[in-house]
């Protein structure tokens, strides 16, 4: 086969003459193909599988995969931030509802590097699940409810009786970069509970397959009475069912948080509450919350609850919230603590800033005007630890806390509504992780 290169569009294009392959270029042996391949962009790399069966065969063996992840190990990988905004169709529905929105996708780069492969797929800013086989009005419905090593699981309620108020939700899994997909069992939707959402995989060292659970933590969405056991349902793919568990805390929650993500850390799960993490080790102890990490006294209950935000940046747990004598959006004081030891639950305040001394370069017309309407903390920065994402009135800002300079502002509807939990960051994989296509 004989290879000419050659840009259009600024894209890389491939032509081969099939009348001179058995000649040319079917003779080199497999290594050498293989190194050939292997040196290819990777998103080349991954449809050139469908080129022939020799080329499929040679670019899915694991020590192809594992030849091109060596090349590029000692690359910085970049990573995105992706967020979900929506349009109510009806506003007198409320809020609340997931079933009237229309949801919109955005992408923000974390870096400047022109190697982020999302970039390459989706563009600057555009990024969409319309792969999903999922109908018009159901994409409309869609939600980020986690992603880990590049990929992303969201899922969508739909109704099932009208007459009798039951509806279910689909879950799906899927590698942005391939576009494959995975569409869970689906569950029963409960009006009356919050969920909070957990999602870990664990990826194979041949890179061929995947293992991954899903993790839905109840709490009821009314009820403030003081409880030390949750029910969860929890996903599994390699039995690929859902079961039932009672999970039991040996510390009686007397708040609980429901709806908010659960943050994968050191393999295990962890819900933030009022005043505590709880951890869930969910392959080991799937039963029970293995540990409690008490937040530092200086975060209130009370403000957890609004602008908090809980993550993991520079590879350690961290926190937000709110300090100073006006914490209700007049004069808020945005505090960034981490967890610096996690044996011993040792936290250490790292950053604090007063958000109306921010420096914007003329961003937003008025930084003061924007606090009072909205104002939410929708993501830590995985890399950089200086920096945070905050949702503003009109749009939302890349903030760099060491310098209390607005760097970046991504403009935005302000009759759109935006739930800060729909914000997950994605990581460049340099072979993109894999799915065992079960649907």
């Amino acid at each position: 086969m004989v290879l000419i290169s050659c840009r259009q569009s600024k894209k890389l294009a491939l032509r081969w003459d099939a009348n001179l392959e058995s000649n040319l270029f079917n003779k080199l042996c497999d290594e050498l193909v293989g190194e050939i391949l292997v040196r290819l962009p990777t998103t080349v790399a991954v449809r050139f599988q469908v080129v022939c069966k020799r080329w499929y065969s040679l670019i899915s063996s694991p020590y192809f995969i594992g030849r091109f992840r060596h090349l590029r190990h000692q690359h910085i990988q970049s990573t995105s931030l992706v967020f979900r905004f929506a349009y109510s169709c009806d506003f007198t529905c409320g809020s609340g509802c997931h079933h009237c929105q229309h949801s919109h996708f955005q992408i923000i780069s974390n870096s400047n590097s022109s190697n982020s492969l999302l970039r390459k797929v989706y563009g600057e800013s555009a990024f969409h699940l319309s792969y999903l086989p999922c109908s018009p009005i159901d994409l409309q419905a869609l939600r980020l409810e986690g992603s880990f090593a590049g990929l992303v699981l969201c899922s969508c309620i739909t109704p099932t009786n009208t007459n009798t108020n039951t509806y279910k939700t689909d879950y799906y899994v899927s590698n942005p970069l391939t576009r494959k997909w995975i569409a869970l069992p689906p569950v029963a939707y409960d009006v009356n509970e919050y969920v909070s959402i957990g999602f870990i995989c664990v990826p194979s060292p041949v890179a061929l397959d995947t293992k991954f659970m899903v993790v839905r933590l109840c709490s009821g969405r009314y009820e403030f009475t003081p409880r030390s056991c949750f029910k969860a349902q929890v996903f599994s793919s390699e039995n690929w069912q859902w079961r039932t568990l009672v999970v039991s805390s040996l510390l009686t929650l007397e708040q609980q948080i429901g709806g908010t993500p659960l943050v994968a850390y050191r393999g295990m799960l962890h819900w933030l509450n009022a005043d505590c993490i709880l951890v869930y080790d969910l392959l080991n102890t799937p039963e029970r919350f293995s540990r409690v990490i008490h937040l530092p006294i200086q975060i209130s209950p009370s403000n957890i609850y609004r602008n908090n935000c809980f993550g993991v940046s520079q590879g350690c747990l961290r926190v937000t919230g709110l300090s100073g004598e006006d914490t209700v959006n007049r004069d808020p004081v945005l505090d960034v603590w981490e967890l610096e030891d996690y044996d011993s639950g040792l936290w250490n305040l790292v950053h604090k800033v007063r958000l109306k001394n921010l420096i914007h370069y003329g961003f937003l017309e008025n930084l003061e005007n924007e606090l009072p309407h909205c104002f939410l903390v929708i993501s830590l920065h995985p890399e950089n630890g200086d920096v945070i994402y905050l949702r503003l009135h009109t749009g939302v800002v890349l903030v760099n806390m060491k310098s209390k300079i607005i760097e970046r502002f991504y403009p935005m509807d302000d009759m759109t509504g935006f739930c800060w939990a729909d914000a997950f960051h994605l990581v460049d994989q340099w072979w993109p992780t894999a799915l065992s296509l079960r649907h």
